[in-house]
C-alpha cells in the first residue's frame, strides 16, 4: 500500500511519529522535518487527529480496519472533517436492524461511503422498503446491497421503480428477477429497452425457455456487459467449436469463454495442445467439461503436470476425466494418490483399472471404498488429510 494511503491512520492510532508528507491530508499532515523543535507540534496535530470523530467511529464501531479507513479518507477528505457522527450511527443502526450482517455493513461503508450522510426516514428506508417488496429480505438483501451499495442512491420513483415490470415481464417471474439479481445486481441500473435485441441474438442462437432463464439466474452479465457484436462473435465461437447448438453444453462453453473472454479462452485451448492434448480431444473437453476453461493456464498446467509426473497418467486422461484438471491437488489429488501407493503395496487387488475414478468419487464414498475395511485403515488415515471434495480453480 502506498505511504500516503496510511498515514491518516498511523497519526491516529499511532503515537509513532510520520514524517511522510501527504497533500490529500492537508489538514491533517505532519510537518515532514526532523528538527526536535517541531515535536511539540507534531503531538499536539497527533492529539487533534486522534479525536476526529467519524474515524474512530468507523474503527471502534462499525469494525473497519486502518487500511480501509485510510482509503476513505483519500477518497472522501471532506468525510472526516465533521465533530457528529448523529447521521452515521443511525444509517449504520439501520442496516443492522433491517438484518444486514456486520460483513455487509462494512462492505456498504467502504464501498459507498455516502450512505453515512443520507437520512434513513426520507432516503433509506423507501429503498430498502421496495426491495422488501421486491422479495429481499434480512441477509440476502444485505447481499444484493454489498455487492451494489451505490443502488441506495437510485431515484426510486423516477428511475428504479418504473423499470420493475418490463424487467419482471423479461424474466418470466419476480422469483427469476430475484435470483439474476442475486448475483448481478447492476440489473437494476440498466435500460430496459436496450437488453430485447441481445435477447433476440440468444434466442435465434437456440437458447431459449429453460436455457434462457439459466442465462438469466446464472450469469445474467452475458448479457449486460457484452455488445451485440461482441455478443454474436461469442455464440458464433461457442458453434465453431462444434457444441450442439441450443444444448446445456453449449450455455456452459459460452459461459466459460465470456468469463474468460475470447482472446484468454483461446490461448487457454492453445496451451491444452502444448501439454500434450490433440485438437479433436481438446473439443471433446470444450463439449463435456466447459468449466474446465475457467481455469487459469496456472492452474491447467499445475494439473496437469501432477496427474502425468505424480500420477502416471497419460494426458489424454482428461478427455475421459475432464474435472481432474480443476480438483485441488493438495485438497484431493495428492491425499488420494497417497492412498492408491499405500495400497498399490499392501493390497493391490482393492485397486480399480480405472485409477482415475478414485479421484472423482465423492469424499464418503472415497471413504467407504478405500479407506475402511483395511486392516491398516489407521496408516491409510494418517496418509489421507485431504478435503477431497474442495474444488480450487
Amino acid at each position: 500500500m502506498k505511504v500516503h494511503t496510511m498515514l491518516f491512520l498511523k497519526c491516529i492510532l499511532s503515537p509513532v511519529r510520520c514524517s511522510v508528507p501527504c497533500s490529500i491530508f492537508s489538514k491533517y499532515s505532519l510537518s515532514s522535518t526532523s528538527n526536535l523543535s517541531n515535536v511539540t507540534e507534531e503531538k499536539e496535530d497527533y492529539r487533534q487527529r486522534q479525536q476526529n470523530a467519524m474515524a474512530k467511529f468507523l474503527l471502534n464501531e462499525c469494525g473497519l480496519s486502518e487500511s480501509q479507513v485510510s482509503g476513505l479518507c483519500s477518497r472522501r477528505a471532506k468525510m472526516f472533517e465533521t465533530k457528529s457522527t448523529h447521521s452515521a450511527q443511525q444509517a449504520v443502526q439501520f442496516f443492522r436492524d433491517s438484518g444486514f450482517t456486520e460483513n455487509q455493513v462494512r462492505k456498504i461503508l467502504f464501498m459507498h461511503p455516502t450512505v453515512l450522510n443520507l437520512e434513513v426516514d426520507t432516503q433509506l428506508k423507501p429503498i430498502i422498503e421496495f426491495m422488501k417488496e421486491l422479495g429481499f429480505t434480512g441477509s440476502k438483501l444485505g447481499h444484493v446491497l454489498s455487492l451494489r451499495p451505490r443502488l441506495v442512491s437510485i431515484n426510486l420513483e423516477q428511475t428504479l421503480s418504473p423499470k420493475i415490470p418490463a424487467l419482471i415481464s423479461l424474466f418470466g417471474s419476480k422469483l427469476n428477477l430475484c435470483k439474476a439479481l442475486m448475483s448481478y445486481p447492476e440489473i437494476l441500473e440498466c435500460k430496459v429497452e436496450n437488453l430485447k435485441p441481445k435477447i433476440d441474438i440468444l434466442k435465434l442462437s437456440g437458447i431459449q425457455d429453460e436455457l434462457f432463464l439459466d442465462v438469466m439466474k446464472l450469469r445474467p452479465k452475458l448479457i449486460f456487459s457484452n455488445s451485440e457484436e461482441v455478443l454474436k462473435l461469442k455464440i458464433e465461437y461457442v458453434r465453431n467449436l462444434g457444441v450442439l447448438k441450443g444444448s446445456k453444453a453449449f450455455v456452459a462453453a459460452l459461459f466459460a469463454v465470456d468469463s474468460s473472454g475470447l482472446d484468454n479462452f483461446e490461448n487457454k485451448i492453445k496451451h491444452m495442445a502444448k501439454l500434450g492434448l490433440l485438437e479433436n480431444e481438446i473439443i471433446q473437453i470444450v463439449k463435456r467439461a466447459p468449466r474446465t476453461f475457467a481455469n487459469s493456464i496456472d492452474k491447467t498446467e499445475k494439473n496437469m503436470d501432477f496427474l502425468k509426473h505424480t500420477a502416471g497418467f497419460k494426458p489424454n486422461i482428461v478427455v475421459l476425466h475432464p474435472r481432474l484438471l480443476y480438483y485441488s491437488i493438495e485438497n484431493r489429488m495428492r491425499p488420494r494418490h497417497k492412498v492408491i501407493e499405500f495400497l498399490r503395496e499392501t493390497e493391490p487387488s482393492r485397486l480399480p483399472t480405472d485409477l482415475a475414478r478414485m479421484y472423482n468419487l465423492s469424499e464418503q464414498n472415497f471413504a467407504l471404498k478405500f479407506l475402511m475395511g483395511n486392516p491398516e485403515v489407521t496408516k491409510l488415515f494418517e496418509k489421507y488429510k485431504g478435503k477431497s471434495d474442495d474444488i480450487v480453480n
